[in-house]
């Protein structure tokens, strides 16, 4: 099974999800992971604090819906990245707004370094971002050829990505479970929609081959 690996993984992340969730729901997400907080905000400073403000805005669902809409736009990008970015995003900004009103975890309220409202488990930063970037790299493994701009882009998005959670923490915004459970929840939409994505591009490249093949008989006997 070709998407075997992958299934696997997404498996393991709905259990990290599922584990964060149970914690979550007992309580225990200002206790859980207490000492990343503190140590945290103990290395707070002005020129990092700026660094991770701005970290933390360009992680806002928005960012990635205009660049969803830019994909779209573009006629060489809009079936083979546009859409599966697109419907991935969708997915997890929608089941996050339906997590977090199940869930009701309040945001810390102390130590906080800007204004947020809303609901704290699980992050909408981890879990819409999170399949956002999951969905970018699987795309630029699949459509980019050039190895080294694979292992770049990929090295690129994956610091980010993990920057995008450490900025919601040292900010005051979330806990630690929030951000563990958002990455697990996100990548386990990004694990459903790659798979949808490669059993609708099978479907859509099968009459093109069927074309194909009806060309080259065709072809075969007018020789």
């Amino acid at each position: 099974m070709k998407n075997k690996p992958l299934i696997i993984v997404g498996v393991i992340a709905c259990v990290i999800f599922a584990g964060t969730a149970t914690m979550s729901a007992m309580g225990m997400a200002p206790t859980w992971g207490a000492g990343v907080l503190t140590f945290l905000q103990g290395i707070q400073s002005h020129p990092l604090t700026l660094v991770l403000t701005v970290v933390t805005y360009m992680g806002e669902w928005y960012v990635g819906a205009v660049i969803c809409v830019v994909l779209l736009i573009i006629p060489s990008t809009r079936m083979r990245v546009g859409v599966p970015m697109f419907a991935t995003t969708a997915v997890a900004a929608v089941a996050n707004q339906v997590l977090k009103r199940l869930f009701a975890e309040p945001r810390p309220d102390t130590h906080r370094l800007i204004v947020e409202s809303g609901y704290s488990f699980p992050s909408g930063h981890a879990m819409i971002g999170g399949a956002f970037i999951f969905m970018a790299i699987y795309v630029i493994q699949r459509h980019v050829g050039r190895r080294g701009v694979k292992i770049a882009a990929t090295t690129v998005l994956t610091v980010f990505t993990v920057a995008v959670g450490v900025s919601r923490l040292y900010l005051g915004v979330h806990w630690p479970l929030d951000i563990v459970g958002g990455y697990g929840a996100g990548f386990a939409i990004f694990v459903v929609m790659a798979v949808l994505d490669e059993r609708f591009a099978a479907r859509l490249e099968a009459p093109r081959r069927g074309r194909g093949r009806e060309s080259v008989s065709a072809d075969s006997h007018s020789v």
